[in-house]
């Protein structure tokens, strides 16, 4: 049996739409990124938790609210 996660596409590039979220590395409470980013919940896709090498850090409640608001808007 796979383990699964559901991740969204995160990128430094302007590649803004309606849906993308930008964060910063402000927005973590442990770790961080080097470049702002956006992250964009209109661009789902499933992974296998094996092939995770690793963890970036982790975003501070708020920003995972406005990041699951926006995916929720985005399948609607």
């Amino acid at each position: 049996m796979r383990d699964d996660v559901i991740l969204c596409q995160v990128t430094s590039r302007n590649n803004s739409d309606s849906f993308a979220v930008p964060v910063s590395p402000d927005d973590f409470v442990t770790g961080s990124i080097r470049d702002p980013s956006l992250v964009r919940p209109n661009k789902l896709f499933t992974f296998d938790t094996s092939l995770v090498l690793y963890t970036l850090g982790h975003l501070h409640p708020e920003k995972i609210e406005a990041i699951t608001a926006m995916a929720v808007r985005a399948l609607q």
